[in-house]
């Protein structure tokens, strides 16, 4: 998987429309299996610990790389998104 960039994210107006869940602590490594297994092409990873998916992107828009700055609650040496920012892959 690739990083694309940091979007801004909210419940009224989802970048990626769906959201997966596995076991344990969230990392990219995780979030990037999850949304293969279920047949998506485009992850990405948001407020340490969610992981949201899709085959296209929404009409977000990128915001500062700054806004991505949360760790991911499984990996602390990744950062997985912010509050309102997902970390697109």
């Amino acid at each position: 998987y690739r990083y694309v960039d940091c979007y801004q994210d909210s419940k009224e107006k989802r970048l990626l429309r769906n959201k997966l869940s596995g076991k344990g602590g969230m990392s990219l490594e995780l979030c990037a299996s999850l949304a293969t297994l279920a047949g998506y092409t485009i992850f990405g990873v948001e407020y340490s610990s969610e992981c949201w998916a899709d085959i296209k992107f929404g009409n977000n828009h990128p915001v500062s790389s700054e806004s991505c700055n949360m760790y991911c609650d499984g990996k602390t040496s990744q950062i997985c998104g912010g509050n309102g920012a997902l970390s697109v892959f």
